[in-house]
């Protein structure tokens, strides 16, 4: 579960690939090879009106969508059409296709059908969802490429609450690795250092973390923290410290002094700033300027007013072909024109600025105000303002020793179905690829509220080889009702097999100059993890963090996990060694130890007596919960 974003060049009259801020020694070569090999979709936006030879995906007014996985994997094209219920085919119905990621079915590209209905699409040679509506109305069918020839969705309004199973699986690796000279790699591996020495370098000027909630941001702040260190120095009070709280990490590290100096200085304004993850910039100051002039302060606090001026003083351009990038506040009032998304931002900015606590829902994506303890729904074209009926949905589930918790977006996510397509519910706690994320446990186990409304329930459990038993369900929730659901995750029942050899007694060193010894006296008797990582690469940076995330949990197993990495890459891991948990040990992969055919990083679940029952290479997503999952079954 994941995406990536890498850069294409231009020369000889082809396009090629590199690894972006990881460069190999050649062209067409990247740590990302054998994944991007199992992907299903490669595309991108250029903009303007592309006419190059690449299927084109969308065309709008700004940009156009094209479709590259040609370059990267082996695909098949699958013609689809959109039919309503008596047979007839929908014109300019949208079809979404969906993969599975982070236990939701994505919406990573989309198609409007031509007036027979029809639209195609080329992927790689794996499973994906096609989700087509039009005017509410919806129809989804499970696409397998290089099976399915032709699909017919029919659209509707009527829908089966029963629970559906599938089994997703994903293409096949077909990677094409491009020779690399051992002189190449060796000038690769210089260049490598010498710029990791500049990293290196520029991050010790960084300010080290402390336990204070000032230390706390200074240390996120990273290469910012002398704009975040003067600005709590020229306020050193709990304003000043409510405000960095009201940003995200990421602000910390590039936020900048007068966006913090406005919000401070703004006194009669709701403190944040920030309404989504559009770039900041001042607003305050400037719609302050404009109180008693051009705007009436004192007619646009009461927020039913405010609601009717922005619906009467902005105009909503609405093209869903179009690259909903965000104007800032003070750009939508200086055209009156915006899309939906900028007007969205633009109300809550101009109402923050005027003192009334206005917000877009992190949950549900809602535009709402607070009036009387309440959040109350903004609807631009409604009469009045109200506060959305709700229901509670409740989640059962029976823990097991493999899956005790699932997690919200590793196994399980909720969708709420507007207009006949799906709007996931973001219940963001953390950095998701690296463990971050609510359970069950803690959201669902004892019900959560949720808006009246239909909802679609996915979930899933990714096997070791990609493929995921995927349950889907619809469901709806009605006004002070209480909506219970299974929550039905498919985990295999066998135990492991042995699947493998490697020697106990292989012997490695813990320092460069420390004599050799061997695994065995290392792990003692009975099961270990061993895992071979490539210093500073992506694919071994994950490895580390999806361990880290799992700290607890590998604690609890108490068996040893052995890292090793190269001789020079082993001052690199230490720097871990504080956050890794307490049973890990490190060392330097022996120079005996034939790694070739193998990626980086490689890890094996075996025992002494040199039985491997569990193996993963390459990048991977989650990978302590993987291990887990694996010493659970042995």
């Amino acid at each position: 579960d994941d995406n990536h974003a890498w850069v294409e060049a231009w020369a000889d009259g082809e396009w090629y690939f590199l690894g972006a801020c990881e460069p190999e020694p050649v062209l067409n070569l990247g740590w990302f090879n054998s994944p991007a090999s199992r992907g299903l979709l490669m595309h991108t936006r250029v903009f303007g009106n592309y006419d190059g030879p690449e299927e084109k995906v969308m065309i709008g007014p700004n940009f156009t969508e094209i479709n590259l996985i040609d370059n990267y994997a082996k695909t098949a094209r699958v013609d689809f059409t959109v039919v309503d219920e008596s047979g007839s085919p929908v014109d300019s119905a949208l079809v979404d296709f969906k993969i599975y990621n982070y236990a939701e079915f994505y919406p990573a590209l989309s198609k409007y059908t031509d007036a027979q209905g029809r639209t195609f699409l080329t992927a790689g040679m794996g499973d994906m969802m096609a989700w087509a509506s039009k005017n509410g109305k919806y129809g989804y069918s499970k696409v397998s490429f290089g099976k399915d020839a032709e699909v017919k969705i029919t659209i509707s309004d009527q829908h089966s609450l029963a629970p559906q199973s599938m089994m997703i699986v994903p293409p096949p690796e077909t990677a094409n690795i491009p020779e690399v000279t051992p002189e190449q790699r060796a000038e690769n591996d210089r260049r490598f250092a010498q710029e990791d020495s500049i990293r290196k370098a520029y991050m010790a000027t960084f300010i080290a973390t402390d336990s204070s909630e000032k230390g706390r941001f200074l240390a996120l702040s990273a290469g910012n923290h002398e704009v975040i260190s003067k600005f709590l120095e020229d306020h050193p009070d709990e304003r000043a410290l409510d405000l960095l709280k009201s940003l995200s990490n990421k602000d910390m590290i590039d936020v900048t002094r007068p966006i913090l100096d406005e919000s401070y200085n703004a006194f009669d304004a709701i403190l944040c700033p920030r309404v989504e993850n559009e770039f900041l910039s001042p607003y305050k100051s400037f719609f302050a300027g404009r109180f008693g002039t051009e705007l009436s302060k004192e007619e646009l606090s009461v927020p039913t007013n405010l609601i009717k001026w922005v619906q009467d003083s902005v105009t909503v351009v609405r093209d869903p072909k179009a690259w909903s990038i965000p104007m800032s506040p003070a750009g939508v009032y200086q055209t009156r024109m915006a899309d939906v998304r900028s007007r969205n931002i633009f109300f809550v900015a101009l109402a923050r600025t005027l003192g009334i606590d206005a917000r877009k829902d992190p949950v549900t994506g809602k535009i709402q105000y607070k009036e009387d303890g309440q959040w109350v729904d903004v609807d631009f074209e409604a009469s009045s303002q109200v506060v959305a009926p709700t229901g509670t949905l409740v989640l059962n589930y029976e823990p097991t020793a493999i899956l005790a918790n699932p997690g919200y977006y590793s196994h399980f996510t909720v969708s709420k179905i507007e207009n006949g397509r799906t709007k996931l519910l973001t219940f963001d706690e953390g950095q998701v690829d690296m463990g971050g994320g609510v359970s069950w446990a803690n959201i669902f186990k004892k019900g959560t509220s949720l808006d009246v409304g239909d909802y679609v329930l996915v979930s899933g459990n990714r096997l070791s080889d990609g493929s995921v038993p995927v349950t889907m369900q619809q469901f709806s929730v009605k006004e002070g009702e209480t909506t219970a659901l299974d929550l039905r995750i498919t985990i295999p029942e066998d135990r492991l097999s042995v699947i493998g050899s490697f020697d106990a007694e292989t012997k490695y060193r813990i320092e460069p100059d420390s004599e050799p010894v061997s695994v065995l006296s290392t792990t003692g008797r009975g099961f270990y993890v061993i895992g071979f990582l490539t210093p500073r690469q992506e694919p071994s940076v994950h490895a580390i963090n999806d361990i880290i995330a799992a700290k607890a949990k590998l604690e609890v197993w108490n068996r040893p996990i052995l890292l090793l990495t190269t001789a020079e890459g082993l001052g690199w891991l230490n720097e871990y060694s504080a956050s890794l948990p307490s049973n890990v040990h490190l060392g330097i992969i022996p120079d005996s130890l034939d790694l070739k055919g193998h990626r980086m990083p490689y890890f094996l679940l075996a025992d002494t007596f040199n039985r491997v029952f569990f193996t993963t290479e390459g990048y991977t997503i989650g990978l302590g919960d993987q291990l887990i999952t694996a010493i659970a079954k042995l």
